[in-house]
């Protein structure tokens, strides 16, 4: 649950102006478990998506003279976080040809740190349909249900136009709605 005391843009400012170790743990802190759940929900590896979580930590300390001040931290982040999977998918792909994409990247039935009051049988019923729907319809999904990045973040952490991130969206919110009438939901 968020801090009610986290000030997202002092502790980046700090981190930026003042290279202050502890402003950066403050972020760490408080972004860690959505960036790590992001991650896992892509590469379905606790342990791979724990390196992948690092990796995509040690990168923001090494590249933070690119961060935008005007754009949301998290959203910075899971752009990293984003290209690190990515490769990681791609180069296990040609590790193991005989693996198409789609099993490299099928969701993890976990439960959101972040949510634990959610009923567990719809978290379960999305978690079904994440498996069955398109790793960029997936990872917009994930990326606007868990961080609540902004569509236009989207678009550009996943390299495509906002009306390609808004359709991926809805096309996600379908399969998910069908599922729910298929099994009786009619309310959502």
């Amino acid at each position: 649950m968020k801090n009610e005391n986290f000030t997202e843009k002092e502790y980046v400012a700090d981190w930026l102006d003042n290279k202050n170790v502890k402003a950066f743990t403050k972020l760490y802190d408080e972004y860690k478990h959505k960036v790590f759940s992001l991650i896992l929900r892509m590469v379905k590896d606790r342990n791979v998506a724990e390196d992948l979580l690092q990796d995509t930590f040690i990168s923001a300390l090494n590249s933070i003279d690119r961060f935008e001040r005007n754009r949301s931290f998290l959203s910075w982040l899971f752009g990293i976080a984003h290209k690190k999977t990515i490769d990681y998918i791609r180069h296990e792909k040609v590790v193991n040809k005989y693996q198409d994409e789609a099993s490299q990247a099928v969701g993890s039935r976990i439960q959101d740190p972040l949510s634990s009051t959610a009923d567990g049988r719809v978290r379960e019923l999305v978690n079904h349909v994440l498996e069955d729907i398109s790793v960029e319809q997936k990872e917009v999904f994930l990326m606007r249900e868990m961080g609540g990045v902004p569509f236009k973040d989207i678009a550009e952490i996943t390299g495509c136009t906002i009306n390609t991130a808004l359709g991926r969206m809805r096309l996600a919110c379908e399969k998910i709605r069908k599922e729910f009438v298929k099994r009786g939901y009619y309310e959502v």
